[in-house]
Formats: C-alpha cells, structure tokens, sequence
C-alpha cells in the first residue's frame, strides 16, 4: 500500500508541475489568461494584465484584449493611465473607449514598425493604431492617442518616408471616431483610405511634432 501511495503521489506531483509549466510563457512569467466576456459587454485593458505607467510594453496584452472583444462584439475600456504599446491591429465589431485622463502612448521607435509593417508603401504607411478590412469599429471616449511623433527616429524631414500614421483605416466601412483627442503623430493624423460610412464626431486634433502632420485626410 506504502509503494502504491508513493508512486501516486510521484504521478501527481508530475502532472502538477507540467500545468506549472503550461501555465507560465517563455520568461517564465504568469500567462495572461484571457479573462470572461459578455457578448456586448464591456471590460477593462487592466482585466488582460495592461499597465498604464507608461512604460511597460503593453502590446501583446493589448492586442489579445482587441481580439478577444471583438470576438464578443464587447468595449475595451481603458481606464486612467498612459499604456505604451507598439502597433495595434483593428477588429471587425469593437468598440474601444479610452476614459478622461486615458492614453495609448506609441513606440518612438520607428524600427518597431517597420518590423510588422514590411510592405508599407508610402500610401499605405505603418500606422500606431490600424485598420484594413474591417467594419464596425467605434473609438470613442475623452482619452488620447499619443504618437510620440517628436521623437529623434522619426525626424526624417519633410515629406520624409517610412514614418507612421497615428490612426488608418483601409477599405473599411461603419468606423466611428468620437470625442477622443489625436495628438503627435509622425506623420499624417487620420488616414480613411477608400471606407465607407466613417462618423467622425467632436474629437480634439493637435499635432505639430513632425513634418507633414496633416489632421484629418479622407482618400477614394
């Protein structure tokens, strides 16, 4: 009965740490698991494990966040904070609400998006928040998108090429951008390129960081 219960216990103990493991990513940190969303509900950024001290890389949260909302056609809220992130991509079915005293803070680092934009053209640039395919998204809220367009990686001059829009939507349709505040871009502000049914109500642009910083462009 002694050996039976031991090697019981041996078994267990193997299965507890192989669940140890799953559960952790490769730096051994806790995997961010992805929290229950209501079908048209709502929940937080900070739900999915993003900080808004404006320094941690929130990028990977974040973008599980967009995914698993829009799944769900939910809001992600961002509460109070500045939630640094490289680039984002865009849902179909998604709203996200950016709170008084909310920021999505970009990478200054313009070799952050030349990696996942390869293909950029000097049309269709990288772009901090992005969009393409897509159909009803709504960004709304009294929170800002921050570019960091001042920054030293993307001073390349007047009309100098490869920099990031701060939000582009292409070939999308139902986009609403409401009340929020768009500030520092690299480059162009806004970018609606060949979309339909774009609101654009009561948002704040002010962007004066770089060159060609353009607040609001709307292309066929």
């Amino acid at each position: 009965m002694k050996a039976q219960f031991l090697i019981i216990y041996i078994i267990a103990l193997l299965l507890f740490s192989c669940c140890s493991k799953s559960s952790a990513n490769d730096n051994g940190h806790p995997a961010t698991d992805i929290p229950a969303i209501a079908v048209n509900g709502r929940i937080t950024v900070l739900d999915f494990g993003a900080r808004g001290d404006g320094k941690t890389d929130n990028t990977d949260v974040l973008q599980k966040a967009i995914d698993a909302c829009a799944a769900k056609s939910a809001t992600l809220v961002f509460p109070k904070g500045s939630y640094y992130t490289r680039p984002l991509f865009l849902r179909s079915n998604l709203t996200l609400q950016l709170d008084e005293g909310a920021v999505i803070l970009g990478s200054p680092h313009k070799s952050e998006y030349d990696k996942v934009f390869p293909n950029a053209t000097s049309i269709e640039t990288s772009a901090l928040i992005y969009g393409k395919n897509v159909h009803d998204v709504k960004i709304s809220g009294k929170g800002k998108i921050d570019g960091q367009g001042g920054s030293a990686s993307f001073q390349l001059g007047n009309d100098g090429k490869g920099r990031p829009k701060l939000v582009f939507f292409v070939g999308c349709r139902n986009i609403t951008l409401e009340n929020i505040e768009l500030t520092n871009s690299a480059f162009w502000t806004c970018h609606f390129l060949v979309c339909d049914s774009v609101k654009v109500k009561g948002i704040k642009i002010y962007s004066h960081s770089n060159w060609n910083n353009d607040g609001l462009d709307i292309d066929a």
